[in-house]
């Protein structure tokens, strides 16, 4: 007696299409997880790239808020609201920058802004021949840096302000 092939699922069949089907989710929900860290990755980053240039331009141009803060007697986030270094766009003021040098490092990053990022602001003198550094505040913790550079005038002298946040891997780059 003959058998006749009807077209039947045997049980290995149906085991070899779970698996298969299987694999192939497994590889879509991958695909997509790594999409999505990845997309977390370049947000985190777009998001300090943003709020270092910001920050840069926020002490570069503006005198601060109020445009005085720098001659009150005790300066923290609540009298002062924003933080300025200039006096004209792009033209430094040594007596902002020496009142903000006097600051303890926590009450800049809040005057600042700054949550999660430390920072380190430099003011280099450009026209000395090793780009002599006239201010320097805050620290370098952190693993990962944004550096933004401004250049301005300060004492008629050619300067940079440069603008470095520091940020842990794990704190920004989350997926």
């Amino acid at each position: 007696m003959k058998m006749r092939s009807r077209g039947q699922i045997s049980n290995i069949d149906l085991a070899v299409a779970f698996v298969v089907v299987l694999f192939i989710l497994l590889s879509v929900f991958e695909v997509w997880n790594m999409s999505l860290s990845r997309l977390a990755r370049f947000e985190s980053k777009r998001v300090i790239d943003r709020r270092v240039s910001e920050t840069a331009e926020l002490l570069v141009k503006t005198p601060g808020a109020p445009s005085d803060w720098w001659k009150q007697e005790v300066v923290n986030s609540t009298s002062v609201q924003s933080m300025g270094f200039a006096e004209k766009d792009n033209i430094l003021s040594s007596e902002r920058l020496g009142k903000a040098y006097s600051l303890d490092y926590e009450t800049m990053k809040e005057i600042l802004s700054l949550s999660k990022e430390e920072y380190y602001i430099t003011v280099s003198d450009l026209e000395s021949a090793n780009r002599t550094i006239i201010y320097a505040m805050g620290r370098k913790p952190g693993k990962y840096s944004v550096v933004v550079s401004r250049y301005a005038i300060l004492n008629d002298t050619i300067v940079e302000l440069k603008v470095s946040l520091y940020y842990d891997d794990s704190t920004f780059m989350t997926t």
